[in-house]
């Protein structure tokens, strides 16, 4: 549950958001600033120049654990990914956690890479064909359509998360998700060749953790969100606050030229 959201120092009311649901490995995730057309940026680096929430992360709701699977979380909390507008979450391999019961800083800086097209280097040329189901080739992009190809090879349907229009996956067909799943990794530098796109956007990140709540504000917080101290201090520690902001307002560009 969300129960706070600033976005540069400014608190955001639930109807504007920018927030938006899409799926996932994990399953129904959201997104923040991922519209391209009405994307919210900031003018400087820093503290408050970012975006910040804090949530309830409902630790009782959670699905009880029968056996595991590739999908089975043991842990508490929630996953993050911090990716480029152009590019779709990956966020099973590439997602960071946040513990509940901590304020998490994530201080980010954007790096643009650039690399050169054959016959200089070996990179994915923006001049190719366009990669099928998306918009902008990536990394990211390309796994995920290794995988929903081989999910409709071997099971015949795909997973929510997978572009295409073949029918979803009953729960039925999990183990045979699996199995081609944990099969393509095995095999995946063989049967999915992913090039480097030539131009590449990724987030460098640092992360720093300060305990809440401190214990002058279990009392106003108890009040605040209708719970008691010992449901905010004690029994479950259920809310996490994740500080998220640029590090500088530097922009690293990197070349790498191949001769």
């Amino acid at each position: 549950m969300l129960l706070l959201c600033f976005s540069l120092s400014t608190a955001v009311p639930s109807p504007h958001l920018g927030i938006a649901q899409v799926y996932t490995r994990y399953g129904k995730c959201y997104t923040f600033n991922g519209n391209k057309t009405t994307s919210r940026k900031t003018k400087q680096g820093g503290m408050g120049n970012g975006l910040e929430i804090m949530l309830d992360i409902q630790q009782d709701e959670y699905l009880p654990i029968w056996r595991e699977t590739n999908e089975t979380s043991l842990e508490a909390g929630i996953r993050v990914q911090i990716h480029s507008q152009d590019e779709p979450p990956y966020i099973h391999q590439l997602g960071f956690g946040v513990s509940p019961g901590f304020q998490t800083f994530v201080s980010c800086q954007e790096q643009r890479l650039t690399y050169l097209p054959q016959p200089w280097g070996n990179c994915r040329s923006t001049s190719k064909e366009k990669f099928p189901g998306y918009d902008t080739y990536s990394i990211s992009a390309c796994r995920l359509l290794c995988e929903t190809n081989e999910v409709l090879r071997v099971c015949n349907c795909r997973m929510v998360h997978m572009p295409g229009t073949a029918d979803i996956c009953p729960p039925s067909k999990i183990n045979c998700v699996d199995k081609a799943l944990a099969q393509l990794q095995k095999n995946s530098g063989d049967t999915c060749p992913c090039e480097t796109p030539c131009n590449l956007t990724r987030y460098g990140k640092e992360l720093s953790m300060v305990k809440i709540p401190s214990k002058g504000s279990a009392r106003y917080l108890s009040r605040k969100y209708d719970k008691s101290e010992d449901y905010i201090r004690y029994d479950r520690e259920p809310s996490t606050r994740l500080n998220s902001l640029m590090s500088s307002d530097v922009v690293l560009n990197k070349k790498d030229h191949k001769l």
